[in-house]
């Protein structure tokens, strides 16, 4: 199993507890299909959560961006041809605001045409080329310091060794499915 992927989708369901006001995740699914390596499945909340604080819990499915930061955290860079339907349903979903997160990435997303921009990935030459472009932690920080800002936010919400761990176990168990019970226990164990 591959340990990214597995960071990626557990990313998500940190995210969703630690960051965002709304949603919560309910169950992993490491086999691959048609469209996707593997899926983080999340359910909404009527109401916001009423004790989670912190400047990310009013953006709409900031649970998608968890999937960057698993992979920033386990592999010190992460794919933007990977995360590209997660960015583009960040940017959707928060399309009619004006956060500094949300602007940041639908600039570098659709408009930017830097050697670190989205569009610098999507001209490459096949899927092969694409999945080998990444940001490491360097050029995220310089290239999207506001979602720099958010990773942090990120790490400071949990215990990291215990995000390690859990990603080896994953992988060390091969566990092809992992169900709400099961991915609630895990959270809890990494969120300080």
């Amino acid at each position: 199993m591959n340990k990214l992927v597995i960071a990626h989708e557990l990313g998500h369901a940190v995210c969703a507890e630690a960051q965002d006001g709304f949603w919560y995740p309910s169950g992993l699914s490491f086999e691959k299909d048609e469209s996707a390596l593997a899926y983080c499945y999340c359910e909404k909340h009527d109401q916001k959560k009423p004790d989670l604080k912190g400047p990310y819990i009013k953006l709409k499915q900031m649970m998608n961006l968890g999937g960057i930061f698993g992979e920033l955290l386990y592999g010190a860079n992460w794919s933007p041809w990977g995360a590209r339907c997660d960015v583009d349903e960040f940017i959707t979903a928060n399309s009619k605001g004006k956060n500094k997160l949300m602007v940041e990435l639908d600039g570098w997303n659709w408009i930017d045409d830097d050697e670190l921009s989205f569009r610098a990935c999507t001209i490459l030459s096949g899927d092969k080329a694409r999945r080998e472009f990444v940001l490491d932690a360097h050029d995220t920080a310089r290239r999207l310091p506001h979602l720099w800002v958010a990773y942090l936010d990120f790490c400071d919400r949990i215990d990291k060794a215990t995000f390690f761990a859990n990603v080896e176990d994953i992988a060390n168990e091969k566990q092809v499915e992992i169900d709400q019970k099961q991915i609630k226990k895990i959270v809890k164990e990494i969120l300080i």
